[in-house]
């Protein structure tokens, strides 16, 4: 999140209007996102996803993910 925010300068938000502004800012950014799926013999399945480098700042209690 200190990532995201740092990003943030003044600079960024005179950007945003210009012409091509997205597309020039994420291709000098690394980041992706993640999904595993899983299937087991007796039918239970799980998935997950996450989006690296940027996340929502909320954690679920008690589960230590967010």
């Amino acid at each position: 999140m200190a990532a995201a925010q740092a990003e943030r300068t003044p600079e960024f938000v005179e950007g945003l209007v210009e012409e091509g502004f997205l597309e020039r800012f994420l291709s000098s950014r690394l980041g992706a996102t993640t999904h595993i799926s899983v299937l087991d013999a007796d039918g239970c399945a799980c998935s997950a996803t996450a989006t690296n480098g940027e996340g929502s700042g909320v954690v679920v209690p008690e589960r230590g993910f967010t």
